[in-house]
C-alpha cells in the first residue's frame, strides 16, 4: 500500500511526464512554478533528462546531415590556391573614388572584367588566420584582378564567351573589389 506522500510523488511524476511532452515551455520552468520541489524531485530529473535526450538526438542528426552535405559538396568547391574556374567573361563599370557610390555624382568610373559562373559555387580551404581567405557558400561572380592594359586587351576579344581561368583567389577587402572573391595571377583561355 502506498503512503499519501508516495502517491503525491507519483501524481507529480505523471503530471511532469505530460508537461514534458506537451508544454510550450521547458519542463524545468514548469516545475519551478509548482513551488514545492519535494513532490517533483524525481519527476523534474526525468523531465530534464527527457528534454536533454531529445535535443541531443536532434543535434546529433543535424551534425550528421551537415557533415554529409560537406562531404557531398566538398569536391565541388573551389579553393584559394591553384584555382581553375570557368564562366562567361563580362565587363562591368563600378563607381570608384572618392565615394564609391555613383559615377553620375562624380565618382571615378572603374571598369573590371568578371566571370559569371554557370552556377553558384562554394569557396573553401580558407585559412582562419588569413583575413583574405574566407569561406563562402555560394559565389556567382568572380572579379579578375588584372594588371596592366595588355591583360585587358588580351581578354577583350573573349567578352561574352565561356572561358577558363587559373590563378589564386583572395577575399574582397577594398572598395575596388566588387565580388566576394577575386582571381589574381589569372591566366585565361
Amino acid at each position: 500500500m502506498l503512503t499519501s506522500a508516495q502517491a503525491e510523488r507519483i501524481d507529480a511524476f505523471v503530471c511532469c511526464i505530460s508537461w514534458c511532452q506537451n508544454a510550450n515551455q521547458p519542463s524545468v520552468a514548469t516545475l519551478r512554478g509548482w513551488g514545492d520541489w519535494s513532490y517533483a524531485s524525481s519527476a523534474s530529473a526525468l523531465c530534464v533528462r527527457s528534454d536533454v535526450e531529445l535535443w541531443l538526438g536532434i543535434m546529433k542528426k543535424l551534425a550528421f546531415l551537415i557533415l554529409l552535405s560537406q562531404r557531398c559538396f566538398a569536391g565541388q568547391c573551389i579553393t584559394y590556391t591553384n584555382t581553375e574556374i570557368s564562366g562567361t567573361l563580362y565587363r562591368q563599370t563600378f563607381a570608384g573614388p572618392p565615394n564609391y557610390e555613383s559615377v553620375a555624382a562624380g565618382d571615378i568610373a572603374e571598369t573590371y572584367f568578371l566571370l559569371k559562373l554557370a552556377k553558384p559555387t562554394c569557396v573553401s580551404g580558407g585559412r582562419p588566420e588569413n583575413d583574405f581567405e574566407e569561406n563562402y557558400a555560394a559565389v556567382s561572380n568572380v572579379q579578375l584582378a588584372l594588371t596592366g592594359p595588355s591583360a585587358f586587351e588580351s581578354l577583350r576579344p573573349l567578352l561574352g564567351k565561356v572561358i577558363t581561368c587559373t590563378g589564386s583567389l583572395f577575399s574582397a577587402h577594398t572598395g575596388h573589389h566588387h565580388t566576394e572573391v577575386l582571381l589574381s595571377e589569372a591566366s585565361c583561355r
